[in-house]
C-alpha cells in the first residue's frame, strides 16, 4: 500500500469518526434539551401549585376572618337586643308593682281579697291552729273578716273552724311610700304559719306577683308591654284564689318565699318560738344549692419490680393544668385548641374528672412525680340533663380499662348530683365501648342534630 493509499484510509476513517462524533454530540443535545423541557415544565407546574395553594389559603383565612366578625357582630346584637328585652321586662314589672300598691284602696274589693286569701291559706295549710300577720293598717279589715274566712274554709274542708291568732306584735311592712322608696313594703295581703312556726305561707299580693311573673315571662317578653302590666296585676289579685274550680289540694309542703332580709328576721323571730323550728330560705344560687365535694381517691396502685409505687388517683375537683392537658391532646394525636378557648370551656364545665399518674420512689419522700393521664368533663343544666366531652386516656395507659373506669365514675357523680339524663358524642370506632359502658345509640329512633352557620 502506497503513500496515497494509506493518506485516504485515513482521511477516511477521520470522516467516519467525525460523523460518529456529530450523531452523538447531536443525540446529546436532544437528550439534554428534552430533560431540560420536562424540568422546565415540572418546576413550572411546581410553582403554579404552590401559588395556588397560597391563593387558596388566603381565601381560607379571608372567608374565616369573614365569619370570625359575623359572629362577632351577631352575638354583640344578640347581647344588645338581650339587654333591651330585660330592660323593657323589668320596666314591665317595676309597672305592675307600682299599679299592685293602688289595688287596697278600693275598700270593698280588698275586703273580700283578703277573705279569700285567709281561707285559701287555712285550706292549704288544713292546721287547727294558726298565726297570721297583716299589715298594721289592714288590722281591723282582718279582725272583720277573719270569722267568714274561718266558716267558709270549715263548710270547704268538712272539718270545724281552726284557732286563728292575729298577731299584734310583729306586723307586715306598711305599703310603700312612694316608688322610689328602698324600705321594706307589703302592697297588701297575709302571712298564715302553723302554730309552731315550721309551716309558713305567705299569701301577699307582693308574693302572687312574683310567682305569676315567672310564670308568664316568656309571654311577657315577647308581647305588648302595656296589655301584660295589666294581666300581671289581674293575675296577681286573682291567682289561686278561693273558689271550687281553683282550691289548693291539701298538702304538708313547706312554703316559703324569699323576702327582704329586715322582714325575714322579724318573722323567723316571730314564728321560731322554739329551738326545733326550722324555717327554710331558699338557695340564693345554683352553686349553694349544689354544694357537693369534690371527689379524689386512689383507683389502682401497682408496685414496680424496683420497688417504686405508681398510683392512678381520680378526682373530680378540675385540677387540670392546661399545659398537661395541651401534652396529652397531642399524645392522644387530638388538634391543638387555643389555650384561653381550652381554660374557658374547663372554667364553664359542670364537672371536670382526670386521672394522674403519681410515682413514688422507695426513700424519697417528698419527691413525687404526678402526670395527667386522662380527663373527661361534663356540662350540664344543673338539674336534668348533662352531656360528656372530651374523653381521653394517654395511649400508654390504655387497654388497662382506665377509661371505662373514668366514665363510670363521672356517671355515678352526675347521678349522685340527681342528674339522670346523661348523653355523649361518639366517633364510629368507640360506640362499641360506650354501649358497653350502657349508652344507646339512637335511642328510640332520636337522631341527635347539628346546626352550623351558612355564609
Amino acid at each position: 500500500m502506497n503513500d496515497g493509499d494509506v493518506s485516504k484510509q485515513i482521511q477516511q476513517m477521520v470522516r467516519f469518526i467525525r460523523q460518529e462524533a456529530e450523531e452523538k454530540a447531536n443525540e446529546i443535545s436532544v437528550s439534554a434539551e428534552e430533560e431540560f423541557n420536562i424540568e422546565k415544565l415540572q418546576l413550572f407546574e411546581a410553582e403554579k401549585r404552590k401559588i395556588r395553594q397560597e391563593y387558596e389559603k388566603k381565601g381560607k383565612q379571608v372567608q374565616v376572618r369573614k365569619k370570625i366578625e359575623y359572629s362577632v357582630q351577631l352575638n354583640a346584637s344578640r347581647i344588645k337586643y338581650l339587654q333591651a328585652q330585660d330592660d323593657a321586662v323589668n320596666s314591665m314589672k317595676e309597672s305592675a308593682t307600682q299599679q299592685l300598691l293602688r289595688l287596697s284602696n278600693d275598700k270593698k274589693a280588698y275586703k273580700k281579697l283578703l277573705k279569700a286569701f285567709i281561707t285559701q291559706s287555712l285550706l292549704r295549710l288544713k292546721e287547727p291552729a294558726v298565726l297570721l300577720r297583716c299589715r298594721e293598717v289592714d288590722r281591723k279589715v282582718v279582725e272583720g273578716v277573719v270569722e267568714e274566712a274561718k266558716r267558709a274554709y270549715a263548710e270547704k274542708a268538712k272539718v270545724q273552724a281552726p284557732k286563728v291568732t292575729i298577731d299584734d306584735q310583729v306586723y307586715l311592712p306598711p305599703p310603700a311610700t312612694n316608688v322610689d322608696s328602698h324600705e321594706p313594703y307589703c302592697s297588701g295581703g297575709v302571712v298564715v304559719a302553723s302554730q309552731d312556726g315550721k309551716i309558713v305561707l305567705e299569701n301577699t299580693l307582693d308574693a302572687r306577683l312574683d310567682v305569676v311573673f315567672r310564670q308568664k315571662l316568656p309571654e311577657v317578653s315577647s308581647s305588648n308591654q302595656g296589655m301584660y302590666v295589666q294581666l300581671l296585676v289581674i293575675y296577681a289579685a286573682l291567682l289561686l284564689l278561693w273558689t271550687d274550680s281553683i282550691i289548693f289540694a291539701a298538702t304538708r309542703k313547706l312554703k316559703v318565699c324569699q323576702l327582704k332580709a329586715s322582714f325575714w328576721e322579724s318573722i323567723i323571730s316571730g314564728f321560731a318560738k322554739n329551738n326545733t323550728a326550722q324555717i327554710l330560705e331558699p338557695p340564693s344560687s345554683l352553686e349553694e344549692e349544689e354544694e357537693q365535694q369534690p371527689e379524689e381517691f386512689v383507683l389502682i396502685e401497682k408496685t414496680q419490680p424496683d420497688g417504686e409505687i405508681e398510683q392512678i388517683l381520680f378526682s373530680s375537683g378540675g385540677d387540670v393544668d392546661l399545659y398537661d392537658l395541651e401534652a396529652l391532646c397531642d399524645k392522644v394525636g387530638w388538634p391543638r385548641r387555643p389555650l384561653p378557648k381550652l381554660a374557658a370551656a374547663l372554667k364553664n364545665s359542670y364537672m371536670v374528672a382526670a386521672l394522674h399518674s403519681v410515682r413514688k420512689s422507695p426513700g424519697s419522700e417528698g419527691s413525687d412525680q404526678k402526670k395527667l393521664i386522662g380527663m373527661a368533663r361534663a356540662t350540664s343544666d344543673h338539674a336534668f340533663n348533662a352531656t360528656i366531652w372530651d374523653v381521653l386516656i394517654d395511649p400508654s395507659y390504655q387497654g388497662q380499662g382506665l377509661g371505662k373506669a373514668l366514665v363510670e365514675k363521672l356517671i355515678k357523680a352526675l347521678l349522685q348530683r340527681d342528674i339522670g339524663n346523661i348523653t355523649l358524642f361518639a366517633d364510629s370506632q368507640v360506640v362499641e365501648f360506650y354501649r358497653n359502658l350502657g349508652f344507646e345509640p339512637d335511642p328510640e329512633g332520636i337522631k341527635g342534630m347539628f346546626w352550623y352557620p351558612k355564609y
